[in-house]
């Protein structure tokens, strides 16, 4: 009789450490809460900030692109903005990493083809738009992807705008020739013009 009894208390011991270890069984398996679920309303909400970051964006890479054709134009450099050989050289010197890899980190950020979202970079707007689109059409979606292409895309655009004030700060000091650095930075596609409007893009999407 004794011995039955101890058999009964192991089971239920054993079915109670089970239960303990392992939980409930869940057919419908278990949901991470620890992820940051929002409401496909609040996502939804931004595709139009989302797509006037996009045009804002592709304004200044075509201003970008002009600025880099200038630079390299001596025609442009030297009648237009009338600076000297050696100040045209200073200002080609400063605008170098701007009109090659802040060019190119702006294309890789907007599509300048007929505005379609045609794109290879996985972190471009056009990429964070589709995001948005499919993640508007699920309830309470995860979060995280949208958010990590949100910050690459702002980490991006405060690289080129930082690149742009870098090169503003340097003409100022270096090159002494005020008609020129006025057509320079502030005649059409200046770089303190496209710094103004890459500025004013940036901080219009700061609260999204």
């Amino acid at each position: 009789m004794g011995i039955f009894r101890l058999k009964e208390i192991f089971i239920l011991l054993t079915c109670i450490l089970l239960n303990i270890t392992c939980g409930p069984s869940n057919d419908l398996g278990t949901k991470d809460t620890t992820a940051p679920y929002v409401d496909s309303a609040d996502v939804k909400k931004l595709y139009s900030p989302t797509y006037d970051l996009y045009n804002s964006a592709k304004s200044v890479y075509v201003s970008l692109r002009n600025l880099s054709n200038n630079v390299n134009d001596n025609t442009y450099m030297l009648s237009t903005c009338r600076f000297s050989n050696s100040e045209m050289t200073s200002v080609q010197n400063i605008t170098s990493s701007l009109t090659s890899d802040g060019v190119d980190k702006m294309a890789k950020l907007v599509s300048d083809t007929n505005n379609n979202f045609v794109y290879t970079s996985n972190s471009g707007i056009p990429v964070l738009l589709n995001t948005i689109i499919y993640d508007a059409q699920i309830y309470n979606p995860d979060i995280r992807i949208l958010n990590m292409r949100k910050q690459q895309i702002r980490n991006d655009l405060n690289y080129v705008n930082q690149t742009i004030l870098d090169a503003i700060n340097n003409i100022n000091t270096m090159v002494s020739n005020p008609n020129g650095k006025s057509v320079f930075l502030d005649g059409d596609n200046g770089l303190r013009v496209i710094y103004n409007k890459l500025t004013a893009a940036i901080n219009n999407y700061k609260n999204y």
